[in-house]
């Protein structure tokens, strides 16, 4: 296709021509610019945000230093001027002759652009850098940025967006486009997304808006406004037409509407086309007015088929388009013609010239492939308009204007978002990031090419940006710049389409504590220095660009009238930082002193409010009912009127005494994160309250009295006397020291009984709690390891699992004994009864000695070989095994039989027996041993196993069965299918079936007899055909075809099957309830463990609640459950129970129970008592294991005053205990209950058991949805356990991609903390340890800041056996922690190490400890009841010998120091230790008074 010359080829001696002349021609070639009306004219007398802005003599200036530029390029070379010699005058001819040779003109300057330089009308491919409501910034190239506001995107939009502005009531009379609203800028583009624009108007310098420093986004909101664009494409497509477009040119195109198979675009294009995309080529939905850059596929006559312009390698257009269509985003093969310092020259497709400068050539090319004749694959990235050559004719030089720029980048030429690694430019180097540069490359002038160090990436510092005092030039190989000097650099912008990052290196910046609003930590107490005083705010300056406000109601702790007289400008002060609004650029302070001189940590959002904490308040107004306090931030809380005071106040005195502006301490009481709701009490934070929860006034192992607040089901509420402190009881400690019964202690003790001779064996500091107990806590104790042999004594029995609970003698644990390893027969195993003294051997011992497993077998103990060899894994069986088990449960749809103590087989109902039986349920009773085979193993672990005979010993039909049949044989059957014509029936214990005709059912032939007939009905048929080679059969039911006999045959094996009915009591939910604890089996143990864990640590405590008897595992268990519930009752009084036990626990456990202080409960499945309904208190993680069959009984509610709460907690109780008496045994009866009780979880998940037992687990998933719809949002602990059911469905069920979708969805929806530590306990209970170690650094990543996750992976770490991954962990948490918490983590470290782990480890930490903190006490306490649960009395006298001394005691210290010694010296010393500190104790007493006396005689 022939192509005109450009202007400067046509004249290649222009420059020796005259000025006239040129002027003329220069007039008379070049065009006159398109579209003048969206590019104003290059000098106007009132810009008004138009045209370049520069008189006629700055464009001469400019022109004049461009033309001095050009020539630097041979500034070092020789020129025949700089001889000293006079040439000969031949040589000077020749000279003079070269002199005036033209300068080649294959050879372009590469220039970079400016604001100077952009006129209106230039056209570039930009990538947007922000998107705000009213605008996009972009990036164009050289670091340029420019403005897109919303009116100049599309007309469509435009249109769209004035329509909903004018009249909004007619949305109903406009078509289905304009139905919808329009969309928002951040809808249509996204930060990184490629756009073609064309330049509207050029500001001058200074005429930009200003912009507030720091505001997020709005970085770059200052240098954009300079620079205005357009994307409406009949602006930037202009001088494209028809004969341009082919396969594979890129255009910019509007989405006008939706139609049937794609979308109808715009073009903007002259000649009337129109554009068409398919839905096959737009993953995205795209909206009408949206503008997007599109790929031509086809041209079909007026219209474009077109697809998006995706990222990937470009292809180029198949046709060349003209000069006029060589815009910005076109790919193009480009030959190099020129190697430049400044970059390449290019010609593209032999007739236009272009330049790719050095920003945008490849850094992986080398010189060979840079060199002149070489191609290289680009994309235009700016095209010049044509009025740049018309106003520049007269100045221009023999080089030429620029006119087109190109660039080889891989990021431009394959349209990609720029990239560091997998993030975007923006987001792995936000403004305000701190980087280590090395210089590459010294731009003299302009400023310094870098390279980050570590990182593949590249960045620019602009010259005014290298120091703090102005630098006229840089030196490239000398001065402290100079290239490969390193230097540290702070990001201040982003050049996307250049993929920069925009540095500065003054120290101005890097001193700079602050760049963003959002770096200023709230809370933080700083200086500040106030700048003005009004009435309605007070403005202070942070730091040299951050400012902040202070607000009436926090100027002083005093109302102050006249806050100027008080606050004066530069005045220097104290502020803590309240709040931050980034996108509004706004730092809240207060300047009240309470406040500011605070210790108790401010509250500032939702995710850091948590029941039970205490923080200060401000108080903001008084409500109805109650007062409106603001805790930090935006966060505000209110706090009831009963809960202000102890005692009723008046309005007018609580106006007085709490007004507004009044500093105050509260306690968090509720807190609702969704409504982000939060209840406060003043009442709760006064010393006198707080007093009520000090559990120091008492000592581990003290004995002491009680009175009785309140009974709560199995658990006795007291407060202790003389000290006060509130106290568990569980009742059967109380039976067991007055030989009763708990139903009659319940009924007989009443409200203010004394109770007396009761020890304390656990407290816990954080809520305030000590537990009581009978006897006193035990001492030292063996340890429990695998093959080692122990007596013990059955303390439960658990018949429903087929295992009961053990106690070890000489030991704090309990060890699971199942009925499969009683006997080596299993014909013989039965469980022990209750008080037995039995011995065995430890099987396994888990989670540091929590779950034991024994086993009575002889053969295990070294007697004997078994009958039955024990199953310990899946793994032992293989296919087709015969092997004997004990029936577990009986469901509808099979048997559950167990093979050994943690493997079961399930037995479907088909292969229970050969022949049919109707009701199979009369011939299983749980505890059966029977005989299977075992039909299939999963990976697993799952068995399916198989009770027929046939099995057993197999024999397949054959030819004789069907010859030992003949006519007229009389034979029993079963009906196996029915049809309209008649019924199948197959003969029992054989597979041999056969028709009966609907004429041989009944001696009436007019009779519809098939209705008489369902599948499985027992019958007497007689063979009526027989053919045996074809193995047909016929039979007849007519009742004439027998005689009486037959029936009395039949009658007398009827009475047969009916004596059998009674051979036992069955339980039909056994497999339910054993499914339903399966979901949540060990979650509820392990779930309370991770917070009580450093609870324990700092309690001082030792010993454990279960050291006394097996009721003491009920006393934590149903007391951490009924004050659960009583947590949520508002009503209920403060003297009964704390509103706020859970204050930092989340799953509602009163008692520290630590993974190693824990005595080891069996599972939910072994916790049930025979005929006991399961426990449905799900606060403590689906604890099910208190009993509730007495609760009738001695209910002392009558007693109580009788609120809305508690009345609404009786009703829900006895329906729970009405619904636990019930069997739910179809789909149908769960709907009916749930819709009596839509808000229970323990339905919803008895309603997932059900689906689970049938092995529907997709079933059981969709009730756990409808669970999470249909549970009002404010029952969070219901949808919560819900949601735990959930995860423990797909961690035993699911796949790895479903546990891990729903465990990201369950974070979202709860407190994510919580789920967090909710699976953890999961997969360490399944035994899934990696899965649980890769959760524990992602938890300790987004929640290090919390204790609690380090010291449960340290002691996760510890159980098992990675001692020196533990050890390397202390390190990283202490990095973590905040140093408040040091101690308390290292003393839990030192504690799990005592209890776990390595002993003389743990002494060391506790050495570090007291040496280092030898003024705290508890240290020492701690540090010495872990010596005296050790026995180590040597120990503790030396340790009790260093505390005397570390430091100095008072007379009460002393005296608290002496009795702990002397409790110890006769727990486990000897006389003479008793005698010496008594004799210690005598002589401390008389120097006292001794001291006294001489003190009364002065």
């Amino acid at each position: 296709m022939k192509r005109s010359r450009t202007t400067d080829e046509s004249h290649p001696k222009r420059a020796s021509s005259s000025t006239q002349t040129s002027t003329k021609k220069a007039k008379k070639d070049v065009p006159v610019a398109p579209n003048v009306a969206a590019r104003p004219s290059a000098v106007a007398a009132f810009p008004r945000g138009g045209g370049t802005g520069l008189t006629p003599l700055e464009y001469r200036q400019s022109v004049l230093e461009g033309r001095k530029e050009s020539m630097n390029d041979d500034l070092f070379q020789e020129t025949p001027k700089s001889k000293r010699t006079k040439p000969a005058p031949k040589a000077r001819t020749k000279a003079k002759k070269a002199t005036e040779t033209p300068a080649p003109t294959d050879r372009q300057r590469v220039e970079l652009l400016n604001y100077k330089r952009l006129l209106p009308g230039t056209k570039m491919l930009c990538c947007v850098l922000a998107v705000h409501p009213l605008a996009i910034v972009v990036s164009m190239c050289d670091q340029l940025l420019g403005h897109v506001p919303v009116t100049s995107v599309s007309r469509q939009l435009t249109e769209r967006l004035q329509a909903a502005l004018d009249d909004e009531s007619d949305k109903e009379d406009l078509d289905d486009a304009d139905e919808e609203a329009p969309p928002e800028l951040h809808e249509i583009f996204s930060v990184g997304q490629w756009v073609r624009a064309s330049v509207e108007s050029v500001g001058a310098p200074g005429t930009q808006r200003q912009a507030g420093l720091g505001r997020e986004g709005g970085e770059y909101e200052r240098e954009s406004q300079r620079v205005q664009l357009t994307l409406e494409p009949h602006v930037v497509n202009e001088g494209i037409s028809a004969s341009d477009l082919s396969e594979g040119y890129v255009l910019s195109a509007t989405v006008t509407s939706r139609e049937d198979h794609g979308y109808a675009l715009e073009l903007g294009v002259d000649d009337d086309l129109h554009g068409f995309l398919p839905f096959q080529y737009t993953p995205p939905p795209l909206r009408v007015g949206q503008v997007v850059l599109v790929l031509v596929r086809a041209v079909d006559g007026r219209v474009l088929r077109v697809s998006l312009a995706e990222p990937g390698a470009p292809n180029v257009p198949s046709v060349p388009p003209s000069q006029s269509a060589m815009l910005p985003g076109v790919p193009v093969k480009a030959l190099i013609t020129t190697r430049v310092p400044q970059g390449l020259n290019v010609k593209l497709f032999g007739m236009l010239d272009g330049t790719i400068d050095n920003f945008h050539v490849p850094p992986h090319l080398d010189e060979a492939a840079l060199a002149p004749g070489k191609k290289i694959l680009a994309r235009v990235l700016w095209n010049m308009p044509g009025d740049l050559d018309q106003l520049q004719e007269s100045a221009a030089d023999t080089v030429g204007a620029r006119r087109l720029g190109l660039s080889a980048a891989a990021h431009v030429c394959e349209l990609r978002t720029p990239l560091v690694g997998d993030q975007a430019l923006t987001d792995a180097y936000p403004i305000g990031e701190r980087v280590q540069v090395r210089v590459t490359t010294v731009l003299s002038g302009w400023g310094l090419m870098c390279e980050v160090i570590g990182a593949d990436v590249a960045a620019f510092v602009h010259i005014s940006h290298v120091a703090d005092e102005h630098i006229d030039a840089l030196a490239p190989t000398q001065g402290k710049y100079r290239v490969g000097s390193e230097h540290a650099a702070r990001v201040t912008g982003h050049a996307m389409t250049d993929r920069l990052l925009l540095l500065s290196l003054q120290p101005s910046v890097l001193e700079k504590q602050y760049m963003r609003v959002s770096e200023v930590p709230v809370g933080e107490v700083v200086r500040v220095t106030i700048r003005k005083v009004t009435p309605q705010a007070i403005f202070v300056r942070l730091s040299s660009n951050v400012d902040g406000v202070v607000f009436p109601l926090h100027f002083s702790d005093v109302h102050l009238a006249h806050p100027e007289k008080k606050f004066k400008p530069n005045l220097s002060m104290n502020a803590r930082i309240l709040h931050t609004d980034p996108m509004r650029n706004r730092i809240v302070l207060t300047l009240k002193r309470s406040l500011v001189q605070a210790e108790l940590p401010l509250i500032t959002s939702i995710a850091d409010a948590q029941p039970g904490a205490l923080t200060l308040a401000v108080v903001v107004k008084h409500l109805p009912a109650s007062l409106l306090v603001e805790l930090g931030g935006t966060l505000r809380a209110i706090v009831p009127l009963a809960e202000v005071s102890e005692s009723t106040l008046s309005a007018a005195h609580l106006a007085e005494l709490f007004p507004p502006g009044k500093v105050c301490k509260v306690r968090l009481i509720k807190v609702e994160p969704e409504e982000r709701r939060v209840l406060a009490s003043i009442k709760q934070a006064s010393p006198a309250y707080l007093e009520k929860l000090n559990v120091d006034a008492v000592e581990l192992g003290e004995k002491v009295q009680a009175r009785v607040v309140t009974v709560r089901d199995d658990v006795a509420i007291t407060l202790l006397e003389p000290a006060g402190t509130r106290a568990l009881l569980a009742l059967a400690c109380v039976a067991r020291q007055r030989g009763a019964e708990v139903s009659e202690v319940r009924a007989s003790l009443a409200e203010g009984e004394l109770l007396s001779n009761f020890y304390v064996v656990k407290k816990n500091a954080a809520k305030g709690l000590v537990v009581l107990s009978d006897q006193p806590p035990k001492g030292d104790s063996k340890r429990v390891v695998a093959g080692s042999q122990f007596e013990g004594r059955i303390v439960e029995r658990h018949a429903p699992q087929l295992a009961c609970t053990v106690a070890l003698d000489g030991t704090h644990d309990r060890a699971r004994l199942h009925v499969t390893e009683c006997a080596d027969d299993l014909t013989e195993a039965v469980l022990p009864a209750v008080h037995d003294v039995v011995r065995g051997v430890v099987l396994d011992v888990r989670r540091g000695g929590r779950e034991v497993d024994i086993s009575l077998r002889p053969s295990r103990l070294g007697q004997g070989t078994p009958t039955d060899a024990p199953v310990d894994t899946a793994s032992q069986l293989e296919t087709g095994q015969q092997v004997r088990g004990i029936v577990k449960s009986i469901t509808d749809h099979g048997v559950y039989v167990s093979l050994g103590r943690r493997v079961d087989a399930r037995v479907m109902i088909k292969e229970l027996f050969d022949e049919y039986v109707k009701d199979f349920r009369r011939h299983f009773h749980v505890g059966q041993c029977v005989t299977g085979t075992v039909l299939q193993v999963d990976g697993s672990g799952k068995v399916e196993m198989s009770l027929k005979k046939s099995r057993l010993a197999p024999s397949k039909p054959s030819a004789t069965q069907w010859g030992d049949y003949r006519v007229g044989d009389k034979v029993r059957g079963h009906v196996r299918a029915t049809a309209e014509y008649g019924v199948f029936v197959q003969i029992d214990g054989t597979n041999i079936s056969g028709l009966c005709h609907k004429s041989e059912l009944s001696d009436n032939a007019k009779s519809d007899a098939v209705r008489a007939y369902a599948v499985g009905d027992r019958v007497k048929a007689v063979i009526l055909k027989l053919d045996a080679e074809k193995k047909r059969i016929s039979f007849g039911l007519k009742p004439s075809y027998f005689n009486e006999e037959d029936y009395e045959d039949e009658d007398e094996e009827e009475d047969d099957e009916e004596d059998g009915e009674d051979d036992g009591d069955l339980n039909d939910d056994e497999d339910e309830e054993e499914i339903e604890q399966g979901l949540i089996d060990g979650e509820a143990e392990d779930d309370d463990e991770g917070e009580e864990d450093e609870e324990d640590d700092d309690d001082n405590e030792d010993v454990d609640v279960e050291d006394d008897d097996d009721e003491d595992v009920d006393v934590e268990d149903d007391d951490d459950e009924d004050l659960d519930d009583d947590d949520d009752d508002e009503d209920v009084d403060n003297e009964d129970v704390d509103e706020d036990d859970d204050d930092e626990d989340d799953n509602g456990d009163l008692t520290n129970d630590d993974h190693v202080d824990e005595e080891d409960d069996l599972d939910e499945e072994d916790d049930a008592d025979v005929n006991e309904a399961p426990f449905h208190s799900l606060q403590q993680g689906f604890r099910w294991d208190a009993p509730m069959d007495e609760d009738d009984d001695g209910e002392s509610s009558d007693e109580e005053p009788v609120t809305k709460a508690s009345a609404k907690k009786d009703a829900e109780d006895d329906f729970a205990d009405d619904i636990a008496t019930k069997k739910l045994d179809s789909a149908t009866d769960f709907e009916r209950v749930l819709l009596g009780s839509p808000n229970s979880s323990f339905l919803w998940i008895q309603f997932m058991t059900f689906y689970l037992q049938t092995g529907d687990v997709e079933k059981a998933r969709q009730v756990a949805r409808r669970a999470f719809k249909v549970i009002h949002f404010r029952e969070e602990q219901e949808k919560l356990n819900v949601w735990i059911a959930l995860l423990n469905l797909e961690n035993m069920y699911g796949s790895p991609e479903t546990l891990d979708a729903v465990f990201k969805e369950a974070i979202q929806l709860n407190d994510a903390f919580e789920v967090h530590m909710r699976l953890l306990s999961i997969l360490e209970n399944s035994q899934k340890l990696e899965e649980a170690a890769d959760l524990f650094k992602r938890t300790a990543k987004k929640f290090g800041f919390r204790p609690s996750v380090w010291i449960d992976w340290y002691q996760f770490l510890l159980r098992h056996e990675r001692a020196e991954e533990a050890h390397e962990l202390v390190s990283r948490s202490l990095q973590s922690l905040d140093k408040r918490e040091h101690i308390r983590a290292l003393t839990a470290y030192a504690l799990a190490e005592f209890k776990i782990g390595d002993v003389e480890h743990a002494r060391t930490m506790f050495e570090t400890l007291v040496s280092r903190y030898p003024k705290r006490l508890d240290l020492w306490w701690q540090y010495m009841d872990q010596e005296v649960r050790l026995g180590n009395i040597n120990g503790v006298r030396s340790l009790m010998e260093r505390v005397f001394v570390a430091r100095k005691h008072s007379t009460k210290q002393i005296k608290a120091l002496l009795q702990k010694w002397l409790v110890i010296e006769k727990r486990i010393g000897d006389e003479d230790g008793v005698q010496a500190v008594l004799d210690r104790a005598r002589a401390f007493v008389a120097s006292v008074q001794n001291r006294t006396q001489e003190a009364e005689s002065d």
